[in-house]
């Protein structure tokens, strides 16, 4: 039986920030959904950026393995829950979301800004 898609306001599985760097360490896919000029001024350090105007174009491209654990993110929290609906409505089933996005991982990072 094929995996409904989630719906577009239902809050995907997240993940801490304190998780990410290990994640990414490991071969998780993590996938900044801001626009190129944002990603240029701050990203997570091995992320790749895909904007979510072109996530769903540029995916099967980028996202080979529908089932590989992929983590996206946006600055705050809005653009990264809609670009998890989108790899979901595409059949990706192992999609989830930086908890607090961009900000609070730097938070944790470097401490609050």
């Amino acid at each position: 039986m094929d995996r409904q898609p989630e719906n577009e306001n239902a809050i995907p599985p997240q993940v801490s920030p304190t998780e990410i760097d290990e994640r990414v360490a490991g071969g998780t896919l993590v996938i900044d959904v801001r626009e190129p000029d944002d990603y240029a001024k701050s990203n997570v350090p091995g992320s790749v950026n895909i904007s979510l105007s072109v996530l769903a174009e540029q995916a099967a491209a980028s996202i080979a393995d529908k089932d590989a654990p992929v983590i996206c993110y946006c600055n705050g929290g809005t653009r990264g829950p809609r670009a998890v609906a989108a790899l979901e409505k595409l059949g990706y089933t192992n999609v989830s979301l930086i908890a607090g996005g961009l900000r609070a991982y730097v938070s944790f990072k470097h401490g609050p800004q």
